[in-house]
């Protein structure tokens, strides 16, 4: 996934898709959509996510299994239009 560093728009909801999600994706920086709902993802939310991936306008993780709190590298996301971290 990492290789893909012109990637813009990511879609992977409802996938059954289980572990943490893949750092490698914070090669990805044009990323301006990630829809990671539906899936089995475990763990934290990644830090890497806000310090990364600072184009994003839609980040959806919805239906998640992370465990913590949501980090304060969000918080550089400055582009954000849509942040869903329900269920």
């Amino acid at each position: 996934m990492g290789s893909l560093g012109q990637i813009q728009t990511l879609h992977l909801r409802n996938n059954k898709f289980s572990g943490e999600v893949t750092s490698s994706l914070k090669r990805c920086t044009k990323l301006t959509m990630i829809d990671l709902g539906g899936n089995r993802f475990t763990g934290k939310v990644p830090v890497w996510i806000g310090a990364h991936l600072t184009s994003l306008i839609v980040l959806s993780q919805r239906f998640k299994e992370f465990k913590g709190s949501i980090p304060r590298h969000i918080c550089h996301l400055n582009q954000i239009q849509v942040l869903d971290f329900s269920h």
